[in-house]
């Protein structure tokens, strides 16, 4: 009976949270770009304008089909793509705190808006952790 209810109300957490992100960065990509630059973390500036484009797709589209696979009743495939996402973003985050900006900036996580200086420690930890309850859910799954 639980985890009738944890494994489904977890999947669409986590589905509203890409969603939100996915789609405010698709408000304002060019703001978003902007704070992709000033990560200091892209190499070439000419990736720049893809990769604002191509993240809240990304975004949006695991979320997507993590609805489709949940409404399918395979949880298993949904909480492994939600696992994946929250993991890259945790390495991301991860990079930022072993190589930081040169100066404070925004995360550009969509949910953390407010934020004028992200926290790149906590940024991490809690995506670390939505990955590891994430994946935990998924061992629990049928």
């Amino acid at each position: 009976m639980l985890r009738s209810i944890l494994i489904p109300s977890a999947v669409l957490a986590a589905v509203i949270l890409l969603l939100l992100s996915g789609f405010e960065k698709t408000q304002d990509v060019t703001s978003f770009e902007s704070i992709l630059r000033s990560h200091a973390l892209v190499a070439s500036s000419d990736l720049l304008p893809l990769l604002s484009r191509i993240i809240p797709v990304g975004e949006i589209v695991v979320a997507s089909l993590s609805i489709f696979l949940l409404l399918r009743k395979r949880p298993r495939p949904a909480l492994l793509l939600l696992a994946v996402i929250a993991g890259a973003f945790a390495f991301y985050a991860l990079a930022l705190v072993v190589n930081p900006p040169p100066a404070p900036t925004k995360c550009g996580c969509g949910v953390l808006r407010g934020a004028e200086a992200a926290d790149w420690t906590f940024i991490s930890t809690t995506n670390f952790l939505a990955a590891a309850v994430l994946s935990l859910l998924r061992a629990f799954a049928k």
